[in-house]
């Protein structure tokens, strides 16, 4: 079973199909779930300034995820109230090699403009891969190694 997958840069989901040139994102194929749903598909936002998880409100009421006691969130520029959550992570592509994250602590914004991808900060993510950005080259593209080997694969 791999070890490392290579992702391009591509642009966001309400880019595509719209002409002219688009900003290219580091998107990761994810699967969230609860523990009373099945596993739905999105693309995260890969963000290596970010500390947490965050699940936009809508995406958390579309598997219906529990939230639990609200908390603020600081950025880089302000505070943002959100609820903490626990949810089911997948990374890889439904028909290809997953890994199974098990359940992780998340953020859920109590507003949402639908816009905004779920994204992926360094906890947990990081620590159960090294994350390589080739963002200049030719094909912008990023590379996933596993780098904890206990980590649930299917």
């Amino acid at each position: 079973m791999r070890t490392e997958f290579r992702f391009p840069y591509r642009p966001k989901p309400s880019d595509r199909g719209k002409p002219g040139k688009h900003t290219l994102y580091p998107l990761v194929p994810i699967q969230l779930y609860t523990s009373g749903s099945r596993c739905t598909s999105f693309e995260a936002l890969l963000d290596s300034g970010a500390d947490n998880v965050l699940i936009p409100k809508g995406s958390a009421e579309l598997i219906n995820l529990q939230m639990g006691k609200k908390i603020g969130m600081e950025s880089a520029s302000e505070t943002t109230e959100c609820y903490e959550a626990s949810v089911g992570l997948i990374i890889g592509q439904v028909t290809g090699d997953r890994f199974d994250l098990g359940r992780v602590d998340a953020r859920v914004p109590m507003s949402d403009t639908g816009k905004v991808p779920p994204l992926l900060g360094r906890h947990p993510f990081f620590q159960h891969f090294e994350i390589t950005f080739q963002q200049y080259e030719p094909r912008p593209s990023y590379t996933i190694r596993l780098k904890d080997p206990t980590l649930k694969r299917f």
